[in-house]
């Protein structure tokens, strides 16, 4: 599996556009293998699971999260070679909270909150992108809100200027 996992990690470092893409497809391709010797390994997801932290695809924290899933799930059927660990919640929470809006604020929080048990998350730097992410989504709903209060007033004649 040295081989897939050098191959996926260059991919993840290289910062180009379609890197966790590729990265992700090495991994698939790992899986895909009869070979006892060739399979995926925390690392092996903890890297695709990186990229797509680090990529600047829109859903990023959709593929993060189905890869964090699929490592729960191996690990649950009892594959010792794939534990999610804490860079893999953490890359997931990064993933989610650098998308932004409701949805990636509630992912990464719920995150949190779901896993809270496996003792690997919350620690000052995933509270921080936590909060960070919930505080934007609060001002975005804020100003979406005076948005439609003063689209509201100028339909209805009722100008008002505030100081």
């Amino acid at each position: 599996m040295g081989d897939f996992n050098h191959v996926i990690d260059t991919w993840t470092k290289n910062g180009r556009r379609k890197g966790a893409q590729r990265s992700q497809a090495i991994l698939e391709l790992a899986e895909q293998q009869q070979s006892p010797n060739v399979r995926p390994t925390t690392m092996s997801y903890g890297a695709v699971i990186k990229a797509w932290a680090r990529s600047k695809e829109p859903d990023a924290g959709i593929h993060a999260e189905a890869l964090l899933l699929r490592m729960k799930k191996r690990f649950n059927e009892g594959d010792m070679m794939v534990v999610p660990d804490a860079a893999a919640y953490k890359a997931v929470i990064f993933a989610w909270a650098k998308w932004g809006g409701i949805e990636g604020a509630t992912r990464a929080a719920d995150i949190v909150l779901e896993d809270v048990s496996s003792a690997l998350l919350v620690d000052d730097v995933v509270n921080e992108v936590v909060q960070r992410s919930l505080e934007q989504y609060k001002q975005c709903a804020e100003k979406l809100n005076a948005s439609k209060l003063r689209r509201k007033q100028i339909k209805d004649g009722n100008i008002v200027v505030r100081r």
